[in-house]
């Protein structure tokens, strides 16, 4: 077993003590329940993926107030969250116009006026 949701289906990562290594991916599989794998390996920085996670509704404030105890964020995190973000809503605007536009609008319009 190489997974947390506790299945044998085959991973394509293989996570270890020591690190990990890359499998091949088994196939598909349903589409209800544990992935079969993870398409995606990123190094980066986490704020990038906490600012993600707000994009769209967010996980909840108790996932936030418990991230933040147990790794706090430097200071000016607010303003990084929304600069990260501003480059999906770009996308998103890019793509579909309408309130992607304006949001990215009154983004943009709030990093001008932190900047001074």
């Amino acid at each position: 077993m190489n997974n947390r949701w506790g299945t044998s289906a085959q991973q394509c990562i293989n996570v270890t003590s020591t690190g990990f290594s890359i499998q091949t991916q088994q196939g598909t599989g349903s589409t209800s329940g544990a992935p079969v794998s993870y398409p995606a390996v990123y190094y980066g920085d986490r704020e990038t993926d906490l600012a993600m996670t707000r994009l769209f509704g967010g996980f909840g404030e108790a996932f936030y107030r418990t991230y933040e105890a147990a790794a706090p964020l430097p200071p000016g995190w607010p303003v990084r969250c929304e600069l990260y973000n501003l480059y999906h809503v770009l996308n998103h605007a890019n793509l579909f116009g309408g309130a992607y536009a304006r949001q990215a609008r009154g983004m943009i319009e709030r990093l001008l006026a932190h900047a001074g």
